[in-house]
């Protein structure tokens, strides 16, 4: 019910997309047979960083003009949200993590190790 909605929003943003005719889940190809009659997914002009690079333009004018600040290595949990807006974000801490340079953050750890997140 949204998608004409979020499709016109995205398009007066400059976000278009492929015109796709076939799809991953197309079924048997017959307009009688097993299978989706529209398609279930949409490729972006561009794909991940086509669509980032309009919301990261909207965050840098926000920064700019003071509605926005940056806290660069920090860890969120959750958006702050006041009458269906989001207003900020939470954090565990406010304290500032800088890692040394080949080292993993606190709290992670990689996807090869079986041992538990360093406290």
């Amino acid at each position: 019910m949204g998608g004409g909605e979020k499709r016109s929003w995205l398009d007066g943003h400059g976000i278009t997309f492929l015109p796709t005719v076939g799809w991953a889940e197309r079924g048997d190809l017959r307009a009688d047979g097993h299978g989706n009659t529209v398609p279930r997914f949409h490729i972006a002009w561009g794909t991940g960083t086509g669509v980032v690079a309009l919301f990261a333009r909207y965050a840098r004018e926000a920064s700019r003009d003071g509605l926005l600040t940056f806290h660069h290595r920090h860890r969120v949990d959750e958006l702050v949200v006041e009458d269906g807006t989001a207003r900020g974000c939470a954090a565990p801490s406010s304290r500032r993590t800088t890692p040394r340079a080949g080292s993993r953050p606190a709290g992670t750890r990689s996807a090869r190790s079986n041992s538990p997140p360093r406290p």
